[in-house]
């Protein structure tokens, strides 16, 4: 059973780390990263507790993604640690690169 809020895909996918799994972790499937950005923003806002956000990229990077800068470097300032989790076959090293000011990026 899950104890996790997930948007996207039901089930975690197999690659991510249990230990990343927590009640207070947030995980956003490829074309659900928006709700998981905003639901981790809007919590935090409430001085309620978001350890880590996970968002799940299997393509190309969304170019939606870079609006939400300020969205992602206020989260950042909240404690919550973000990790992107990408495909190592659809990423450049300057997407990575983008997306490393913001939390660890794992290739898979």
């Amino acid at each position: 059973m899950q104890n996790y809020k997930i948007f996207g895909e039901s089930c975690s996918p197999h690659f991510i780390p249990k230990e990343l799994l927590t009640p207070f972790s947030v995980i956003g499937n490829q074309n659900h990263w928006q709700e998981a950005i905003d639901y981790t923003f809007a919590t935090l806002r409430e001085h309620q507790r978001i350890q880590s956000l996970l968002l799940i990229f299997f393509s190309h990077l969304d170019s939606l993604l870079i609006p939400n800068q300020q969205k992602l470097t206020e989260i950042l300032k909240n404690g919550c640690k973000i990790y992107f989790f990408v495909s190592k076959d659809s990423f450049s090293f300057e997407e990575c690169n983008y997306l490393s000011q913001f939390g660890l990026v794992i290739a898979f």
